[in-house]
């Protein structure tokens, strides 16, 4: 079976047994305990244990316990790492968050490096991103990542006054909206996010096919339409089984369906990207992830379609009939002309690649990228998605190269795009707003 397609998401800490003793004594605890039970994961309504931190920066004390955070106060722990984006991304979002609630909340946030990786990794990022990290860090950690168990970052724990777990959620639950709801014991609607409740699902399977007549391997022809199935991956591709094509896309909005639908960058795992895309609709609310820094968990749908054997545009062209039957929206490439930022070549030779061992390395940490002997549309799509993917404006390169190449760019900030202009001058080349005409996806309400 081949398979190509997209996944979607986003400690040591020594704890001081003499000082836990101490602790536990004062309730007359037998000691032992302590010293022989495992660390149970904590869940949602637990009183958190005696934990004592250490390794910790930005804070007064370089040990203290878990406890004295939440001293009549609401408690977030943030769980992140150095290749996180989302984790990184939410940064000023997080500072503000505590500059706002200082007296009724602390954020605190936990990372499984170590104190040399953060520190080097915060310096760098003061430098280029002019973010100064002001909020407590837990580095090196053990203890924590063994009582709230996750397999993806940012991981959020909420922990009221009483140390009590009170929420677990994704990092785009924490926002001022619900902080305010928690801090006035108002009712709130957050989502669980429980790394190890995902759905076991093979790409090439129906979906929802159990019954007394198999499990859907004698099907030739099957589409399937739902809405968010929880605890399902997201994912998007194209799969090929023995004899038969399989199109899927769980737990995306519809908007992201049609921009995987209607792809026109030529290479696997690709989608129109949010510049090159308009939502000419009268209500855009029913068709996006986001609205208002709210995320939208009914927008989001889950969709395969399964034929026998064909070529991927053919079978992309199937798909493209099945949603606008489903959704009521028709969509197409229109030429629009519109700001662009043009990539262009002095010298074409600088990156013409020597040959050698590929690589394809974006480091977030580092902020770096690093390309050796790949296709140019492999360095086309770092932009895209990566260094210019939040930018309004659509890429276009003429660089008129074509072959492989190498090329390395340092100090490169995705929201600082100076220091990518900056980067690219060792290799002669220019990146430049200017107006373009370039396909866009249109997408409308059918008349």
């Amino acid at each position: 079976m081949k398979l190509l397609f997209l996944v979607y998401f986003i400690f040591q800490i020594e704890t001081s047994v003499d000082a836990q003793i101490k602790d536990f004594k004062k309730k007359n605890v037998n000691p032992k305990t302590l010293s022989s039970q495992k660390i149970a994961a904590l869940k949602i309504g637990d009183q958190i244990p005696i934990v004592i931190l250490d390794n910790l920066i930005n804070y007064s004390s370089k040990k203290v316990k878990l406890s004295d955070f939440d001293n009549k106060k609401l408690l977030i722990i943030d769980f992140w790492n150095t290749r996180c984006i989302a984790c990184i991304e939410a940064f000023p979002k997080l500072m503000s968050l505590q500059k706002e609630f200082k007296e009724k909340l602390q954020i605190l946030l936990v990372s499984d490096e170590s104190i040399s990786t953060v520190q080097a990794f915060l310096k760098k990022r003061h430098q280029l991103a002019d973010l100064l990290m002001t909020l407590p860090i837990v580095c090196s950690d053990k203890i924590l990542q063994k009582l709230f168990k996750h397999e993806s970052c940012p991981h959020c724990v909420w922990i009221d006054e009483l140390g009590v777990v009170k929420y677990i959620t994704y990092s785009f639950d924490v926002g001022k909206k619900n902080i305010t709801a928690v801090l006035n014991n108002e009712p709130v609607a957050m989502s669980l996010k429980d790394d190890y409740d995902e759905v076991p699902y093979d790409p090439v399977k129906p979906l929802f096919i159990k019954s007394y007549a198999g499990d859907g391997e004698q099907l030739l022809w099957y589409t399937a339409l739902s809405r968010n199935i929880k605890g399902m991956p997201e994912v998007f591709g194209i799969a090929k089984d023995t004899d038969r094509s399989i199109a899927l896309i769980y737990n995306f909005p519809i908007k992201a369906i049609y921009q995987f639908a209607y792809n026109d960058i030529p290479a696997k795992g690709c989608y129109v990207p949010d510049n090159r895309t308009i939502l000419q609709v009268k209500d855009t609310s029913k068709y996006v992830w986001e609205i208002d820094s709210v995320f939208q968990w009914n927008n989001r749908w889950c969709y395969q379609l399964i034929t026998p054997t064909m070529p991927d545009t053919q079978l992309i062209k199937i798909m493209q009939t099945d949603i606008q039957r489903y959704f009521h929206l028709t969509a197409k490439m229109e030429k629009r002309k519109t700001m662009c930022w043009v990539l262009t070549a002095e010298d074409t030779l600088l990156i013409k690649s020597m040959g050698g061992k590929i690589v394809n390395d974006f480091n977030i940490k580092n902020f770096k990228l690093t390309i050796v002997n790949e296709p140019i549309i492999e360095m086309r799509i770092r932009f895209i998605y990566h260094l210019l993917g939040r930018s309004p404006f659509p890429f276009v390169d003429e660089t008129r190269f074509s072959g492989n190449v190498d090329i390395t760019l340092e100090n490169i900030n995705m929201n600082d795009t100076d220091s990518i202009i900056k980067s690219l001058k060792k290799y002669k080349m220019n990146l430049h707003l200017e107006e373009r005409n370039v396909d866009m996806l249109v997408i409308k309400d059918c008349d």
